[in-house]
């Protein structure tokens, strides 16, 4: 089993960092019998001052 923790930023088409929420995703990934499968996630809004 493993985690990943994914931090969003918002961006424009071009890949140009923008105003808007930030996020922060958790997925928990484990070995199935027919390969690896998300088992759970967390998916919040992060604010940006607080980082």
């Amino acid at each position: 089993m493993i985690a990943v923790n994914v931090a969003q930023t918002p961006t424009d088409s071009a890949g140009n960092p923008v105003d808007g929420p930030w996020g922060a995703t958790l997925y928990v990934i484990a070995e199935q019998v027919d390969g690896w499968r998300i088992v759970a996630g967390q998916n919040m809004a992060v604010d940006p001052q607080a980082v």
